[in-house]
């Protein structure tokens, strides 16, 4: 029997329904024939140019409708996409494309090109391409071909090529598409980078497979996506807390027309109550849910029936996923019990590109985030575990402190790290804030071991284009401050507030 591989899907569509929107972006609507036809542009173009089975191809750029068409087409002659964040700064894009060494580029980004000598097209170039009459053949693939090679996001190392096959990619949308219940009535909204997994396999992927119409915003910005929403009448939302919490502040909020949106499923973090509640009064359910480029992305989401009564938890893993968490000398951690996840399933990856494998014995894969599974199986997520601070003898991760701080009137973002043996937290604030009664506040809902041994203002807290901190930099930044403080005291006896090169701070003590 032929494997229904991904570069099958648009063309299959297109024979069941023609005249069906599957996308529209920058203003323009494209039919499943449309965009059908411009997927067979793109692999013609790509074989003319000597790209075969098993050769790379890189998308580099925002979500333009080339990206999906460079995407289906890639696969459909048995090559493999490589997509490429718009944000990632020079040095990450260069080293993802000297790792997986794509044969051609693909490029909707306004950075400069970065240093490599691959064959390059401009997506401008390949857009409305024009294709046969029939579909790219001569090839099927097995499930465990290579599909789709999606970097990590290098916070703390090299970027590495998770490799994700047609069948797991398969399997992620076929759970998803039964846990959101996706149909071809389903518009949804595609704020979420096309070339970060999340943004490609939680809704939009499931979208398309199922006939629905993916709706591309204008921008990122919360007015530019409320305004998207009411217009498409968008029914499915995914998003991260930062554009939610944009959507909340922008001026449109309360005049938004948001009744079309039908689920709304939430990644990237934990969704403080109080920003919940105020979609909940817009009539708007978000669903909490978990994954990892390395899962495609989706482990768990949460029954949209519990949404607003376990907002702490990421739900229960998905039908054919298995999770379990592990102590570090990999003994099973107890109900309620912090440990490291590990997983199992068919839309888990078998490992990363030319590295040496992962997965146990028994298919298990260590994900390197930290939580929690509870008697009856809900999970509830922590951190990740490189983010683990120690003091004295206790373990604090600076989500737990993250949260208590979330939704502080004046305060643009938060996060802490260990420094000198202790916990400093950083605040980006646009009011003044009494930084001492922020303190206090910390010590009335932190366990005594999490609570900041002080707090720091910083013009911003370095992030990687995953919104990821960057911690070390972070730490190394407010290190050099408490020197430049330091200094500072012992020529002009102040104590107080400070300038540097990290930019203005205040720093509290307990």
């Amino acid at each position: 029997m032929r494997f229904p591989g991904l570069g099958s899907w648009i063309e299959r569509r297109a024979a069941r329904s023609p005249t069906g929107i599957a996308l529209i972006a920058e203003g323009e609507a494209r039919s499943y024939r449309d965009l059908a036809t411009e997927v067979r542009g793109i692999a013609e173009l790509l074989r003319r140019n000597g790209v075969g089975r098993g050769d790379r191809v890189a998308f580099h750029g925002r979500n333009h409708p080339v990206a999906l068409g460079s995407l289906f087409a890639t696969a459909a002659i048995g090559a493999v996409w490589v997509p490429i964040h718009p944000a990632r700064p020079e040095d990450e894009v260069r080293a993802v494309l000297e790792d997986s060494e794509p044969r051609v580029l693909i490029r909707a980004s306004p950075t400069t090109h970065p240093g490599t000598d691959v064959l390059t097209f401009e997506a401008a170039e390949l857009d409305g391409s024009r294709g046969g009459s029939e579909a790219p053949a001569g090839w099927e693939p097995a499930p465990d071909d290579l599909a789709i090679l999606a970097y990590t996001s290098g916070t703390t190392e090299a970027p590495k090529g998770v490799m994700l096959s047609h069948a797991n990619i398969l399997w992620d949308v076929i759970q998803m598409m039964a846990a959101c219940s996706f149909a071809p009535s389903d518009v949804t909204l595609a704020a979420a980078p096309f070339t970060r997994m999340g943004g490609l396999g939680v809704t939009v992927l499931p979208t398309l497979f199922t006939g629905g119409t993916v709706v591309v915003p204008p921008s990122e910005e919360g007015e530019a996506v409320l305004a998207t929403i009411e217009r498409a009448r968008v029914t499915v939302l995914f998003a991260n807390p930062g554009l939610l919490e944009s959507m909340l502040r922008a001026p449109g909020w309360e005049g938004t027309d948001l009744s079309s949106v039908r689920t709304g499923v939430v990644g990237g973090g934990l969704v403080p109550e109080r920003l919940l509640r105020a979609y909940l009064d817009r009539g708007v359910t978000l669903r909490h849910g978990y994954g990892l480029t390395e899962a495609g992305p989706a482990v768990s989401i949460l029954d949209e029936r519990e949404a607003a009564t376990r907002t702490d938890s990421v739900g229960k893993p998905l039908p054919f996923v298995d999770v379990r968490a592990v102590r570090p000398d990999g003994s099973a951690c107890g109900v309620d019990e912090i440990g490291e996840w590990w997983i199992r399933g068919p839309n888990v990856t078998e490992g990363y590109w030319r590295r040496a494998p992962v997965r146990d014995a028994d298919g298990w894969f260590p994900t390197g985030d930290v939580g929690s599974i509870d008697a009856d199986g809900y999970l509830t997520f922590v951190d990740r575990a490189s983010a683990a601070m120690r003091v004295g003898g206790a373990v604090v991760y600076p989500a737990t402190i993250e949260r208590a701080l979330y939704g502080i009137p004046g305060l643009v973002d938060a996060t802490a790290v260990d420094l000198d043996g202790r916990v400093v937290a950083a605040v980006v604030v646009e009011a003044p804030l009494d930084l001492a009664e922020l303190l206090a506040t910390l010590r009335s809902t932190l366990a005594p071991h999490a609570v900041p041994s002080e707090i720091r203002e910083v013009q911003e807290i370095p992030r990687n284009a995953s919104g990821k901190v960057r911690r070390a930099e972070l730490r190394q930044a407010l290190a050099s401050a408490s020197i430049s403080a330091r200094r500072d005291e012992q020529s002009t006896w102040s104590a107080g507030r400070t300038t540097s090169g990290t930019g203005r701070r205040r720093t509290v003590g307990p």
